[in-house]
């Protein structure tokens, strides 16, 4: 990465902050989703639970935490729910909601799994960070977080919806 390219990349204090009357409709359901969802995260070690709501673009909304485990190697509650999309046969999503103690907003690995589903447009796949107790609601465009000329699957010559 350039000097001037990682300038570019926005920071966490940069994302705007909304209010949950201010989304859509399938934005607030997919908050109240992660949000119920949250508690069921298995987190004896870290003591951090995530939960996350995944909206298809068939407006689906699918769910997942986070699974700890003493080997360390912990799926994200990101992959989770991103996973469970692709079991029902879904292969990309719009919105993404991460519901966390710290505000939510995915971490780079995670970021990079989101990729593969994501499809080419990143302006118009909204990712939306809430902290525990439900103050403020980070949304903004995936292309804010993900990073200047992000890895994708075209990278490899391959089409997700084609598989």
């Amino acid at each position: 990465m350039q000097r001037e390219d990682f300038l570019l990349m926005k920071r966490l204090v940069d994302l705007p902050c909304v209010r949950f009357g201010d989304l859509n409709d399938i934005e607030q359901r997919a908050i109240l989703a992660a949000t119920s969802i949250r508690h069921m995260a298995y987190s004896p070690y870290f003591k951090y639970k995530v939960g996350v709501a995944v909206v298809s673009v068939t407006d689906k909304i699918y769910t997942g935490v986070n699974v700890e485990n003493c080997a360390a190697v912990v799926p994200h509650a990101e992959w989770n729910a991103l996973s469970e999309m692709v079991k029902n046969g879904e292969r990309q999503f719009k919105v993404l909601v991460c519901v966390a103690q710290n505000g939510g907003i995915p971490c780079s690995i995670c970021r990079q799994f989101m990729r593969e589903f994501s499809g080419d447009n990143l302006e118009e796949v909204v990712v939306i960070g809430v902290g525990q107790q439900g103050g403020d609601i980070i949304r903004c465009a995936f292309a804010d977080i993900i990073g200047v000329d992000s890895f994708s699957p075209r990278s490899l010559g391959v089409n997700p919806l084609e598989h």
